[in-house]
């Protein structure tokens, strides 16, 4: 997954409708939408989530357990 192509801005964005998706509670077919958007711009990836790293929370280096 190439992030470096995104722009804070870009990502701030699309955090808020995510968010805003949750909040007010969207048909399902809205947020299948928006999901199948972001995996079309290589925002998010089924497989990632099932990986070590997921299973870990993400953690960063030297970031205590």
């Amino acid at each position: 997954m190439d992030l470096d192509k995104y722009t804070k801005s870009q990502l701030l964005c699309y955090l808020q409708e995510i968010c805003a998706i949750i909040y007010f509670q969207n048909e399902l077919s809205e947020q299948d939408s928006w999901l199948n958007d972001r995996i079309k711009d290589g925002i998010w990836n089924l497989d990632l989530c099932e990986d070590e790293e997921y299973e870990k929370g993400f953690k960063k280096e030297g970031e205590e357990e």
